[in-house]
Order: structure tokens, then sequence, then C-alpha cells
């Protein structure tokens, strides 16, 4: 592989660039190809805003960009570039709001498009250096600046251009170390590290007895040094510099230190050393560290690197899954892959900081699993590669290198920072954290263990109860979705249409039985006849405008009237969208991805298979939730039948497909794991089945990756948003942009969040109600203030680095749910299904229901009622001779409708004679 070097003034400047454009070989390095210093008269002539930008003019420091708008953006006059040459820009600049300062290129008649454009994290505050790698370019080249915020202004001092030089990156290969059998190790259960003492980075770690991973036998280090005056890059092979190692045993803690030193050919010593102790079963903690007696400006330092499958023979370079939370979730396929994202956004070998949900990578082969948590620090990056294509090794690589990536400091994914790391005598680069083992057939071991080994955050503080409601109703009542009677998706374009909105009707009852503001309370009450007014009656199951969506309307809307007649009705309705949704469906109960005639872009053409998990878990969830509702026992046997299909199709996969109306069917998606938990809780209240119940329990797990259990916005200051924060996929929006790797679209997690609630019932030890909450006051304080114009609407996502929303602005009924079950206890639940299996009865209730006893011949259970007014209660699975306390309103077979009144709780008894 080639890296490319910009010369500025005697500045090296790195990046990894792929085969195609390291081809281009630069030429002799131009200090000054172009150089714009906007401090002097006139230079400020032929810059051009476009949108959102009120006006660009002189200033002192530089250029004055005046933002107004969400969506700013100017352009350069024409600049003649070298042709043929990759290049490499330097922005000066100082912004008011942190977030991505974007820049795009093009030539001649061209429209600026994503896919050639380069954005750059720049924080808030004092003057910043932001480097932005181009592609050759070329005379006649415009550029196009978006700068973060929407408002304030953006001042540049400067912009200078360069071409960039091309060498070599010099990877001495691994070797395969051979500790004597009586050698330095460390053991903690499964996990047994040994060393050869001989061999700096020359260990090999075994699980449950069987080799498994090396270590890195031959690091590098590349630092700048200057030849003949000019700036170059010099590779130092630890290994082959000679250097004598030395290990170390320490009795007290069993403890294993291995320390070398070298000599690089400018005259410095460097200093590396690795440390294991045992820590629990199957954990090992190391302490990494590199050190240098004189100043070096750094490039790249290794300081842990583990190979898995290198040189060992089980598994090689293949695998069964492989993870680096929040940027990779793999199956037996390689990373940095473009089957979810475009070339540009492809490379993901060292993620920045802010991407990571939390800091684990491991590799799952053969029955077993290995990996790392590492804790993080600034000057220390996570290298993830699997298979091994950086060292060339014969297996996976996952390391910890210097300097770091926080999102500002390299292209995204590059193996090098733009700009080296000076590192001084008396301060090394130090890495720490925790190697971990065990058996497992999926990934999903790893992630527990590092949940068990750190934790979840704690919940974020939000607003109160009374808060959040005036909050939400101002979202219903006085934003821009609310048009009459009718409700808006979202806000935003024209492709959010009014609609009729059963949902807005009944959030909005609900939160009027909640406010302690009477003049609110009312305004509630009113809004909420209206919406019902515009919604038909056979319209109560599917007029919705939130995400996560509950058979909840036909038992508290005044106009259902849940008598026997009308409630055959709408358990008829429910039946036949069971059965319509089963006809997407083959006749051996799989669903096939098949693009529409009118589609542009094809989702399926990169997933290895035209089937997925997630895009067929949606409508099965679809279809037990009616088919469960309607009390109809073939409804109900079909969804069954289609769910043990994809139980055994899709056991133990990677979450994939729920969202292909723009995401590619291979990517990984926390919405896939929503759906999937949904259907298999259902699917185990329904049956009793515990294999249901473990699939539940798999999904949710394969969620976790997902949510931010770490804060990505340790450098934006105290109160920022970041934990449980949601991003929802791996991969790309139409293949371009944006890239949502780090970009977090919480309507998807608060979607995960109602599955794990369903969850967390039937498995009260896992840590799922504690992440629904978290997810849920992400959500709070991710939404508009009061006073905003999209007060009280949720965003379509949410950049943690700048705190910034952006549109189009989601209504309040996918937040609220969870938001009301989080501020005002874990009864506030808009619909519960019960199947109580003694009895033989099926519940269903607008609110949650607790069941006091089951026995045959006798079900006693309390539903706390949320609604206002009256709300009814429909039971199925009735003996003809049963009664019922209260009395029913109306029969229909087996099933039975109960009128309850007001909110509170209610207690019903159902009595069938021996």
């Amino acid at each position: 592989m080639k890296y490319t070097l910009a010369l500025f003034g005697g500045l090296l400047v790195a990046s990894s660039w792929s085969a195609r454009e390291a081809r281009a070989q630069a030429a002799a390095p131009d200090p000054a190809a172009v150089a714009f210093d906007f401090r002097t008269a006139g230079a400020v002539q032929g810059w051009v805003p476009l949108h959102d930008v009120q006006a660009i003019g002189a200033a002192p420091e530089g250029l004055a960009v005046r933002i107004n708008g969400r969506d700013p953006y100017f352009r350069s006059p024409a600049i003649n570039l070298p042709e043929g040459v990759p290049l490499a820009a330097v922005v000066r600049v100082k912004v008011e709001h942190s977030g991505d300062l974007q820049l795009f290129y093009a030539r001649g008649g061209q429209e600026t498009e994503e896919v050639r454009s380069v954005r750059k994290s720049v924080a808030a505050g004092g003057w910043r250096d932001v480097t932005i790698h181009l592609p050759p370019l070329g005379p006649g080249t415009y550029l196009r600046i978006d700068p973060p915020g929407s408002s304030g202004v953006c001042l540049i001092e400067s912009i200078r251009i360069a071409p960039r030089l091309v060498f070599e990156a010099k990877w001495p290969a691994p070797g395969i170390p051979n500790p004597p059998a009586d050698g330095p190790a460390v053991a903690s259960g499964s996990l047994v590290l040994r060393q050869d003492p001989a061999r700096y980075g020359g260990f090999i770690l075994s699980v449950d007895g069987r080799d498994f991973a090396t270590g890195h036998d031959h690091p590098a280090i590349a630092y700048q040094a200057t030849v003949a005056g000019k700036p170059t890059v010099k590779w130092l092979d630890v290994a082959q510099a000679g250097g004598k190692v030395e290990t170390e045993i320490d009795p007290s803690d069993h403890s294993l230190r291995v320390r070398t030193s070298v000599r690089d050919e400018d005259g410095a010593v460097w200093s590396l050393s690795q440390a294991f102790r045992p820590h629990s079963p199957g954990v090992i903690a190391f302490e990494a560290e590199c050190a240098v007696d004189a100043p070096r400006p750094v490039f790249h330092a290794p300081l842990l690197v583990v190979l898995p499958g290198h040189g060992l023979g089980p598994f090689g370079a293949s695998k069964g899954q492989a993870i680096l939370a929040g940027v990779e979730y793999l199956e037996n396929e390689p990373s940095s892959s473009t089957a979810d994202l475009g070339e540009a956004d492809a490379l993901r070998k060292v993620s920045s900081a802010p991407k990571l949900t939390f800091p684990l990578m491991a590799i799952q082969a053969r029955g077993k699993y290995l990996g790392m948590i590492w804790d993080r620090v600034p000057g220390v990056a996570p290298l993830f590669d699997s298979p091994d294509r950086t060292l060339g090794g014969r297996g996976h690589l996952m390391g910890l290198i210097a300097p770091g990536a926080d999102g500002s400091d390299r292209v995204e994914g590059s193996l090098f920072p733009d700009v080296p790391l000076v590192l001084a005598p008396g301060s090394p680069a130090k890495a720490t954290g925790l190697l971990i083992a065990g058996q497992g057939s999926t990934i999903v071991p790893a992630v527990q263990k590092y949940v068990a080994l750190k934790g979840l955050p704690p919940i974020p503080t939000t607003p109160g109860l009374q808060d959040y409601i005036r909050l939400a109703a101002a979202g219903w009542l006085d934003s821009p979705i609310r048009d009459g009677g009718r409700y808006r998706h979202a806000a935003g374009g024209d492709a959010f249409k009014p609609q009729p909105a059963a949902d807005a009707a009944w959030m909005m009852s609900w939160l009027a039985a909640l406010t302690d503001d009477a003049a609110l309370a009312d305004r509630l009450r009113a809004a909420a006849v209206e919406a019902e007014a515009a919604v038909r009656p056979e319209q109560d199951l599917h007029a919705a405008v939130g995400h996560n969506r509950y058979p909840v309307a036909p038992l508290v809307l005044s106009h259902a009237g849940m008598t026997e007649d009308s409630g055959g009705k709408v358990f008829d309705r429910a039946v036949a969208t069971a059965f319509a949704t089963s006809r997407w469906f083959e006749p051996d109960g799989t669903r096939r991805f098949k693009p529409g005639r009118d589609d542009k872009i094809d989702y399926g053409r990169t997933h290895f298979s035209d089937e997925a998990d997630g895009y067929a878990g949606q409508p099965i969830d679809h279809m037990l939730r009616l088919a469960a509702f309607s009390g109809d026992k073939a409804a109900v046997d079909e969804a069954l039948r289609l769910l043990y299909v994809l139980r055994d199709r899709f056991q133990n996969g990677v979450p994939r497909g729920a969202q292909t109306w723009e995401i590619a069917l291979h990517t990984p998606d926390v919405l896939a794991s929503a759906y999937l938990v949904r259907a298999f809780a259902l699917g185990y209240e329904l049956t009793g089945d515990p294999t249901l119940l473990d699939a539940a329990k798999y999904w949710a797990w394969t969620g976790v990756p997902f949510v931010y259990l770490v804060d990505p916005t340790a450098a934006t200051g105290p109160g920022a948003v970041g934990p449980y924060a949601t991003p929802p996929v791996l991969g790309s929006t139409n293949w371009v942009a944006p890239n949502w790797i780090g970009l977090p679209v919480q309507w998807c997690g608060l979607v995960y969040a109602d599955a794990l609630i369903e969850l967390a019932r039937h498995d009260a030890e896992g840590p799922w109600s504690r992440i629904a909450d978290g997810i849920a006051a992400s959500g709070i304080l991710q939404t508009y203030p009061i006073g905003h114009a999209s007060q009280g609407l949720l965003p379509d996502s949410f950049n943690p680095l700048s705190q910034a929303r952006n549109p189009a602005d989601i209504n309040p009924g996918t937040l609220l749910p969870g938001a009301l079950r989080l501020l005002a206890g874990p009864r506030a639940r808009p619909y519960q299904f019960r199947a109580l299996r003694a009895s033989g009865i099926w519940v269903c209730a607008a609110g949650s229901v607790d069941v006091e006893s089951d026995e045959r011949g006798e079900a006693v259970f309390q539903v706390h009622a949320w609604s206002p007014g009256a709300s009814f209660v429909v039971v199925h699975g009735l003996d003809a001779r049963a009664t019922t306390e209260p009395a029913a309103v109306g029969r229909r077979g087996t099933s039975a409708i109960l009128p309850l009144a007001g909110p509170g709780p209610k207690k019903v008894t159902i009595r069938t004679p021996n």
C-alpha cells in the first residue's frame, strides 16, 4: 500500500489513499501551489455566497462568513491547480459551532456532488488548521466550502493547497512466535499468554487450550526526519534493529513485563514495553508503552498488536464474526468493505474515537472469541483489519497504535495522521486495557463480556415529567407537523403530507391526563378530538405517524365503540392485514428482496443473499402484533410459522436489511435488531417456547453495539448529549451521504428500546430496561427545545460533536411512550398484550397488565389504564360459560370486550365454571 504526504514549509502531512489514488505519482513538492491569505487586500474577491450565507467579506482576521441557515455554503473563484497530482489543502479556520467543515471540488461546469467532497470535524473556539486531502484536480477548479453551524460567523484566515508526496509504507511481515513450553506465561482462566523471551511482541494467546492469536514480533515505527535538507519518513523495524529483549515475572501478582530498546539511525533510543497480568477468568489486563529519548515527530507507533488466526492453522483469515463496536459488524466477510459505503468512506482501519460506540474489538471463530477492550485516551487509536491486509499476516489484525484519532487529525480510517505527533522525552505513548476470550458461536459473548466488565453509563439527566409533557405537547400542538386535525410524520420538505393520525389523538389524550396545567390539558383534549374526527373508524389500526405502533386506538378512541359488531370488524381488519402481509413471503416462509421497477438504486446488489433477517423480521413483527390482537388462531399460526422459519434461517446472524428504502440490504442495522427482538419476544409470549426467548435475547444483544455506552462528546463539554445515542446503521444512505456511522438517528434506537421493554419482563437479569431508559433519555435531550420552530420534534439525526440537530424533524410519537415510561414509571405503557397460559386466555389492554393470579378456571389481573375516559380490554380464549367482571359489552365467539372507566388500576376477573 502507498501513502501520501503534503509538504508545507517543512511540515509533512500524511494519509492513506487507495491504490488508484496512490498511483498518481507526485512531482517535486511545491509548498505554495495555491495560497489565499484573506488578511491581505483583495484576497476575498471572487468568493461568492450561495446558500444560507447572509454575506461574506473581508475582516481584519480574514474572510468573514455570516451564516443564517441550516445549510450554509459559499464558493471560490476558479483556481488553477497542477494536474495529475494528489493535493492537500490546509484551511486555517475559527468557527462558533463545532461540526464538520465540508469542502466540495468541481471543474468547469461540473455540479458539486457528495462524491466529490471531503469532510473534517472542527471544534469551536480558537483557530484550527484543518487539513483536507484532495484528489488530483487541475486548472479551472472551483471549491465549495460548507462551514459548520446554522448561525454566527465563520472566519477563515488562509487556505493553502499544495501537492503531496507519495511514499511506500514499509511494514515488516509478522513472524510466527514459538514460545518454549516452560517460557514466561500469564494464565487467566481459559485465556493463556505465552511469551517467547527472545522476541518482543512474540507471544501466543490460546483459548481453552487452542492457539488462537499471536502478537506482532516485527513492530515498526514511522517517524519524520530530514535528509539533505528535505523532510522524509523513516521506518524503524524494532526486531531488525536488534535490541535486547528482557522479560520479567512478578510473583506478587503473576504479571509479565517485556521490554526492549533500539536506536534509530538518527541516534535516538526508543524504549518499548508490554505488561500483562491476570484480571479475572478469561481476562488479561495489559499495558503497552512507547518512549523515545529525543523529540521525534511520529506517524506510526504500534503499542499492542494481536493477530488472531495468523499462522496457527485453526482458521487463518476466515472467521465466524467480528466487531469493532459502532464501526464494523461482520460475518465471514472483509472489513472496510464497499458493500455498505462508497469507496471514499469504506476505509475503516483506524476509526476516530467519536464513531466508536464503546471500545471493543473482537474476532470470533471455531466456537471461540478473542477481543480487546481499551481505555480511551487521546493519544491512542484502534487498528482493525479483518482479514489482515495491512501487515500481510495470515489472519486478522487488532491493535492499538499512536497517534490517536479524534476525527479532525486524519482522513477517516487512515493509518496515518495528517500531522505527526511529536513524541517528547518523558511523555511516552501509552495504552492500557483488557484482553478477553471465551467460548462463543458469535460475537455476542464478547459484547456481553464488555458490559459485564465495564457496565453501563448512568441514565442522562433529563427534564422532569411535567417539563417533558409541555415539550411533547408543543410538538403536537404548535409545530409544523400539525395541519388542523391532520399530522405529518415529519416537518421538512414536501415528502411528508398531513394525514389522519390516530396515534396523535390518543397520545394527546394521554398527555392531557398527565399534565398539571389545566389550560394545556384543555388544548390537548380539543386537539385530540379534532385529530380523532379526521380518522375514519376503519383506519384505526394503521393511521399513525409514529414509528412505534400499537393496536391501541380501537381500545381508547370514542368513535371505536367496541361493541360486539364494531369490535368484530376491528378484529376482521387485523386478520385481513396479517394475511395480506404474509403474501410478502414465499411459500417456504422466506422473504426475497426484489428492487422495484422505479428504484434508481438496487439496494440488494452488494449483499451475498437476496434475504436478510431484518427484511423478514419487520413484517413478521407487524403480523404477530395484529394477529395476537385479533385473537384469530389461524392468523397467529401463520405468523408463528414465518417466525420459526426466521429463527432457523438466520440463527446467530448479524442484524441487517430493515431499511431498504434507502439503506443496503447488507448493512448492519439496529432497526433489524429491534424488529427481531419484538417478534421473538411476542412469539415467546404466545407459545412459551424457550427457543424463541433465546432468539429474542440474542437479537437484543446484537443491537447493543449500536448504542453509545461511552460518551462520544468528551471534547464538547459537560452536559453534552452523547451516551445512549444510537447510530442507526454501519453504512450510508443512498450509497454516498450522509455516512451514518457515528451519526445518531434516535428514532431507530427508540424502536429498539420499545422492543427491549417487551423483552425485559421475560429476561429480568438482562440490561434491557436500563438501556431502553437511556435511549429514551437521550431522545428527550435531542428533541428541539420549546421556542424553536420545530419545538417538541425529534431531529432525524443528531451530530454529537457539534451538538447539532438535523432535519427532517419527526413528530413526538416515536419518543413519547419510552419517555413517559422513564419519567412516569414502568407502568406507563400505551398498550400491552399478555398470554395467561394456565387459564388459556389472551389479554389486550390500553395500559400495562399485572397478573395477580392465573389458574385453570380463573384469572385475575390489574389493568393500569391511562385513558382519561372510557377504554376497553379485549380478552380472547374464553369458554362459552366464562363470566367476566366487569361484564362484557360485546362477545364474539371466544372473545369478549370489557369496558373500563377512567384512568388508574382496574381489576378484571375471568371465571370459568368447572
